[in-house]
């Protein structure tokens, strides 16, 4: 065998693919000795003996260098063959390379890991910032307790909230202390029980006390965290201070506590005047059920609901004033009425917008009677000093009728004489006459025999009188106006009304001034009547006096329409001028209002309801004596004094008179001469039968006889607003015999229209 030995460098025995396979270990491994050892080492081929051998240049030349050892002869050995890296040291490089894998993905497990534990970390300080910022941002009280250590950590507003020192060092035993000791054995036993058991939360109302010894009360609930076997491990808890809104509940509970037990009606309305609420003495004192109420406009309690101003003018006095209030009656569910004080006010969202009302009503029924029992106390009183004053008067008068009668009669008088004591007895008589019927004025008792009256022409007739009287120094000023309403009034008290007025003005300027009288329509709404309580709705006539007298102080204002009070000298005045104008208006059902300063004057203000009816002529006033008269009289008198005086009045007026006592009487009378009689002459007040009586069974037998009805009281003791009506007069005693005769003459002449009056004036 033949053994060939051929040297070269392993870098052009290798393939490329060798080559780079080395140099990219080479690159992994920087630098391996045996590499460096081979490369210089020659590379021999050995042939066996069967083959001839060649160099190794002529196997590079035949481009046998890479030819597969399968290709070669059978037998055939290649002796220091030119091998691979990989070859020689795979195992080595295996190994390596398994190392190598083995550190990469250890490295990348663990670079994984780490990064997973920071962003684990970073979340977890997030989170626990997060919370940090909610316990601080939070009013609640934040508690973190861990049962098994006992470790508890509570926020700012924990400490806050129950006063608890900077220093103290949070712990469940110091929780426990600040809840009320009264509470604090059920509070504990219950989240003990809780944290023992399987329910997943807790909470508990229950009082507190902070460190400076104040009580409050709070809501707290609490969440738990279980481990291994439902064991909490921790415990996170909220603490609600509930302190405010337990005392808000407590307000609440008693104001509607009150507002149930109240003996006031209270009701809330709603924005556009419904009601929504009633209070149980609202169906205790109307007998509505609050079924009935709820839903239905506040305006269906009201007696008469016309009167009830509007909402939006009630609305509009609450934003003037704060509250409305006024006296109304309200009806109760079996149709009997209630005098209720009521009081509305606003009921205000944020202090600003009205979102409704509230109403509260208060019974004064009992009230008005006391009212009535003081003001009869008072009547009373001053009827106390009206007796005085008129027994003074009255004296006098009877002074002068005594003496000159006893004189006339126990002396033998010239007709000069004679003559002089009966126009002394005469003029006292008139005084006694007007003293009585100024009585019945302040009484209110006054007959009141009523006329439609032009105020124009009412004004201007007593201006001529009124001038004459008040003098010269003082200067009259009464402008007639156009389109004024009609009064119904009494010509004879209204014309009083007027005079004593203007009378008193004179007396307040005794060196002159100025004297207006002016008259024109007005109109009173409810918003003007709240701000003047001495006003009532309605159209009337003012009739304004107003002078540039001396005036007069609050005190004096005050007591003006005292009976008996004035401030004139004894002599001037007997201090009822003003109560009988006082008298008159309420009678008429008008309104009086005064203003006055010292040195500023008085103005007098007269309110009567204007009419809309046609203007009446009236009785008129006297022109003289009238025509003798004829026919006959059934004169029904009880006083057999007056009787006889009476006759011979009618007598002399050229009348027959058929006289009776009283109204039995007078009704036999009547059956006997029915076809002679031409009128009937009636006292109102008699024994056994009245006037009023009589005369409706005289009529029952004769219908539409005329009748003249005389009375010493007052019309009322027909009936209450007595109106004589068509063939019917009234009479006021004392009377004349002219006042007789002019009436018997409206009544039976016919040409005198005054047959179908309804109306005539009061007696002179």
């Amino acid at each position: 065998m033949k053994v060939v030995l051929a040297r070269r460098h392993a870098c052009g025995s290798v393939g490329l693919r060798g080559l780079f396979a080395v140099l990219c270990l080479l690159a992994v491994l920087f630098c391996i000795p045996p590499m460096r050892a081979h490369e210089s080492m020659p590379h021999v081929l050995v042939i066996n003996s069967y083959h001839p051998g060649y160099s190794w240049s002529e196997w590079e030349v035949y481009g046998l260098l890479n030819l597969p050892l399968s290709a070669l002869p059978e037998g055939t050995e290649v002796l220091n063959r030119p091998v691979s890296y990989y070859q020689t040291y795979r195992l080595r490089i295996i190994g390596i390379g398994l190392v190598i894998g083995l550190l990469s993905t250890a490295v990348v497990v663990l670079v994984v890991n780490v990064l997973r534990r920071r962003r684990a970390e970073s979340a977890l300080y997030q989170s626990n910032e997060r919370f940090q910022l909610i316990a601080r941002a939070t009013n609640d009280a934040v508690w973190d307790w861990n049962p098994g250590t006992g470790e508890m950590w509570w926020n700012e507003s924990y400490r806050a909230m129950l006063g608890t020192p900077d220093d103290a060092k949070p712990g469940f035993e110091a929780w426990c202390a600040d809840i009320h000791p009264e509470d604090r054995a059920h509070v504990v036993a219950s989240l003990l029980a809780a944290v023992a058991g399987e329910e997943p939360t807790w909470s508990a109302e229950y009082r507190y006390r902070r460190s400076d010894g104040a009580d409050g009360f709070v809501f707290t609930r609490a969440c738990f965290l279980r481990g291994e076997g439902g064991r909490v491990v921790r415990a996170l808890g909220a603490m609600t201070d509930m302190t405010a809104r337990k005392q808000a509940e407590e307000r609440l509970r008693r104001l509607a506590t009150a507002v149930e037990q109240a003996t006031e009606l209270i009701i809330v309305l709603d924005r556009q005047g419904t009601i929504e609420y009633v209070n149980p003495a609202f169906v205790r004192n109307t007998g509505f059920m609050q079924i009935d109420a709820l839903g239905q406009p506040f305006w269906f309690l009201f007696e008469a609901p016309g009167e009830v101003p509007p909402l939006e003018l009630i609305e509009r006095r609450i934003q003037e004033t704060g509250s409305w209030s006024d006296r109304y009656k309200f009806r109760r569910k079996d149709g009997s009425a209630l005098s209720e004080q009521l009081v509305i006010s606003p009921i205000r969202e944020q202090g600003v917008d009205t979102v409704g009302f509230v109403l509260v009503a208060r019974d004064v029924t009992n009230e008005m009677k006391l009212e009535e029992q003081v003001r009869f106390s008072q009547k009373m009183e001053a009827i106390g000093l009206l007796a005085g004053g008129v027994a003074h008067d009255f004296n006098n008068i009877l002074q002068i009728i005594l003496g000159h009668t006893q004189l006339a009669l126990e002396f033998d008088l010239s007709p000069s004489e004679s003559r002089e004591g009966l126009v002394s007895v005469k003029e006292a008589t008139e005084r006694a006459m007007q003293l009585t019927r100024q009585l019945l004025v302040f009484g209110r008792k006054q007959s009141m025999l009523m006329e439609d009256l032009d105020p124009n022409q009412l004004v201007s007739d007593l201006l001529k009188m009124v001038r004459r009287l008040i003098g010269e120094h003082i200067n009259v000023e009464f402008s007639p106006r156009r389109e004024l309403g009609n009064i119904r009034v009494n010509r004879g008290q209204m014309e009083q009304v007027l005079m004593n007025l203007c009378v008193n003005a004179r007396d307040a300027m005794p060196d002159g001034g100025r004297l207006a009288i002016n008259i024109e329509n007005v109109s009173f709404d409810s918003g003007f009547c709240e701000t003047h309580p001495w006003a009532k709705p309605g159209r009337y006539l003012r009739m304004g006096v107003a002078d540039t007298g001396c005036g007069m102080d609050a005190a004096t204002l005050a007591r003006i329409f005292d009976p008996f009070f004035t401030t004139k000298p004894k002599d001037k005045g007997t201090g009822l001028g003003l109560s009988v104008v006082y008298g008159i208006v309420q009678q008429h059902d008008g309104l009086i209002d005064v203003d006055s300063e010292p040195g500023a004057g008085t103005a007098f203000r007269i309110y009567l309801p204007i009419v809309e009816r046609a203007v009446g002529s009236g009785a008129g006033k006297p022109g003289g004596a009238p025509a003798r008269g004829k026919g006959t009289i059934l004169l029904v008198e009880d006083e057999s004094a007056v009787r006889k005086l009476a006759t011979k009045m009618l007598e002399r007026g050229g009348y027959d008179v058929l006289s009776a006592g009283d109204g039995r009487e007078a009704i036999e009378v009547f059956k006997l001469h029915a076809d002679e009689i031409s009128l009937l002459m009636l006292d109102v007040v008699m024994p056994n039968m009245g006037g009023r009586e009589a005369y409706e069974r005289i009529a029952a037998l004769r219908p539409g006889i005329p009748v003249l009805f005389c009375s010493g009281y007052s019309a009322d003791v027909l009936e209450p607003g007595f109106v004589p009506g068509p063939g019917m007069q009234m009479i006021q005693k004392p009377y004349t015999p002219e006042d007789v005769w002019r009436r018997l003459h409206d009544l039976l002449d016919p040409t005198g229209g005054a047959a179908g009056k309804s109306s005539g004036s009061a007696a002179p």
